[in-house]
């Protein structure tokens, strides 16, 4: 509601029916999700990658995928489109989609070059044979997952407001950042 002050019709308001509560959605949000998120994808592979193969790493190589905007953007679409589609068929299918294409950020971040539909063909090959292994993998990531979250749910508990709040986010933030990290670096092996 504070953004429809600052920019007018920046959420949509609606009214949940069963629980009667309102909702905001915040077209801001939507987006940053929509504009950012690929070209942050490709960025953190690169950042990723030069972390595996120990080169030298900078904070600018999270940013290397507005290098390549329109195809970190485009491979972005694509793969939820594709997975979107597999997910028609049964919500398995959906899953071993998102685990067949899980390295087009990798391959984009390693070679701009390519295009999209070369990155995910690319990931669907490196992926063959491969998606169980990472389907395990993932899966071995459900007890640290629970682990970050019970060691960050004190402050969902504290009554804080303002700067203690931000303050409490970013200190009880550090675990995920090691459990994202974590996760990152090891699908790359894949």
């Amino acid at each position: 509601a504070v953004m429809d002050y600052i920019i007018p019709g920046a959420t949509i308001t609606r009214v949940d029916e069963v629980t009667g509560e309102t909702l905001y959605f915040s077209i801001i949000s939507t987006l940053y999700f929509l504009l950012l998120t690929g070209p942050f994808s490709v960025g953190l592979g690169s950042f990723t990658l030069y972390f595996f193969r120990r080169k030298e790493l900078q904070a600018g190589h999270l940013f290397d995928g507005f290098e390549c905007f329109l195809k970190a953007l485009s491979l972005m679409f694509l793969m939820i489109f594709y997975t979107f589609l597999w997910s028609l068929l049964l919500f398995i299918p959906g899953i071993i989609a998102g685990l067949r294409y899980s390295q087009a950020f990798y391959i984009l971040a390693d070679h701009p070059e390519y295009s999209a539909h070369e990155c995910i063909n690319l990931s669907k090959q490196y992926m063959a044979g491969n998606k169980a292994k990472l389907f395990c993998y993932s899966l071995t990531f459900i007890g640290w997952g629970i682990l970050v979250s019970v060691a960050a749910a004190p402050l969902a508990l504290l009554p804080l407001t303002g700067i203690p709040y931000i303050l409490g986010d970013f200190i009880f933030s550090i675990p995920y950042f090691f459990f994202f990290s974590y996760g990152s670096v090891g699908s790359i092996v894949f």
